[in-house]
């Protein structure tokens, strides 16, 4: 029976090693469904009600980029303008096809972890370092403060974290081969939006 898991592994990190990162995010989501429990950590409040109101918005064809007219006690806020307001439109969609907050939780840790793992690990195979070193590191990646911020409290910099791996690619470009792309400016623009943005004000 060892040996079959063994087997198993072997493949899974020769072969196919994204599909052993989701086949980890999904492990590490275990213990939630199991306890059938909520996580509300300290920024919950903040970002569930940004994402309630662009959830709201989707389900009413109501859209109101500055004001928020369904999140924050209806106080017309500006929040989600000043706030990665995209990714904020993304949480809100996740949130209309979960249906419920612990349906959300899930699938929002779900894909953090997938994006965690997936950025970190084109990041490695960018740098030549081997599928299965690679792999742990990716796995070691998603165990870290920088990501378990956002499943443990709710802390929207993992979703930063989550993608800085793979906006570090182009600068590793840049430096082998000293030529400046567009896809650097793509890549920054996209850290702006994702958890920096309210900097540029």
């Amino acid at each position: 029976m060892r040996k079959k898991w063994w087997l198993l592994l072997k493949i899974i990190l020769e072969d196919h090693p994204l599909l052993g990162l989701v086949s980890v995010s999904l492990l590490l989501l275990l213990p939630q469904i199991i306890s059938r429990n909520m996580i509300v950590g300290s920024d919950s409040i903040f970002h569930f009600n940004r994402f309630y109101d662009t959830a709201m918005q989707f389900k009413e064809g109501n859209f109101q980029y500055f004001s928020s007219m369904y999140g924050f006690q209806q106080s017309g806020r500006i929040v989600n303008a000043l706030y990665s307001p995209y990714l904020a439109y993304l949480h809100g969609g996740l949130l209309l096809i979960a249906k419920t907050w612990f349906n959300y939780q899930l699938l929002s840790n779900f894909l953090l972890y997938v994006l965690s793992g997936f950025s970190m690990y084109a990041l490695l195979k960018k740098l030549e370092v081997g599928t299965k070193i690679a792999f742990s590191i990716a796995v070691i990646y998603l165990s870290t403060l920088a990501v378990q911020y956002w499943i443990t409290r709710q802390g929207f910099s993992s979703w930063g974290a989550a993608l800085l791996p793979i906006c570090l690619t182009p600068i590793i470009s840049m430096t082998e081969k000293n030529d400046v792309k567009l896809d650097l400016g793509f890549y920054t623009a996209l850290m702006f939006q994702t958890h920096f943005c309210q900097l540029s004000f």
